[in-house]
């Protein structure tokens, strides 16, 4: 996942766009899409500015564009517990400005975010010119949790999986 922390310097919100742009740009290469190189930090400028971020994000999205419809996942993203008003503005802003970029510059771009509770800041209400929808989802009963699991799982179950005091396969007392 992506985490949108504060960034560092005068550059908020710079982790957030690095780590996005780090992101775009393994997809590209993985892909064997040529993709714009990031300005190496130099002395006498030791991080990027904004508007290079700024920059390099629209390069990364049109280069996707490129490549047709695209969904980028954000997966877990981390939200203080209790904000305050202020406090999530500041937690979230940065991240929420990055994808905000991205989707301004790109017009195949979808974006899917994953959080263990819902967004509370007001920078999540639009990104761009697209509306931000919310979907909690509630937790499965338990027999369609456990048919899940029992679907998902890629060995056979024994009565020690669930039971530390059964015996394991091949040890005695263990039922065949």
């Amino acid at each position: 996942g992506v985490g949108c922390g504060r960034g560092g310097g005068d550059d908020e919100g710079g982790d957030a766009r690095e780590a996005l742009e780090q992101a775009l740009s393994d997809v590209l290469r993985s892909e064997g899409t040529p993709c714009p190189a990031a300005a190496a930090p130099s002395d006498e400028h030791p991080a990027q500015p904004p508007q290079q971020h700024q920059q390099r994000l629209r390069s990364l999205a049109e280069a996707l564009d490129r490549g047709g419809r695209r969904l980028l996942v954000v997966d877990g993203l981390r939200l203080p517990l209790y904000p305050s008003d202020d406090d999530a503005e500041e937690e979230e802003g940065p991240l929420a400005a990055a994808l905000e970029e991205l989707l301004t510059a790109s017009a195949s771009l979808r974006v899917l975010l994953t959080a263990l509770r819902v967004p509370s800041s007001r920078c999540w209400r639009s990104l761009a010119m697209a509306k931000v929808n919310t979907l909690e989802l509630s937790p499965l009963p338990p027999r369609s949790a456990a048919e899940l699991f029992a679907r998902r799982v890629r060995r056979p179950l024994y009565a020690h999986d669930f039971d530390l005091s059964a015996p394991a396969p091949g040890h005695a007392g263990a039922a065949p």
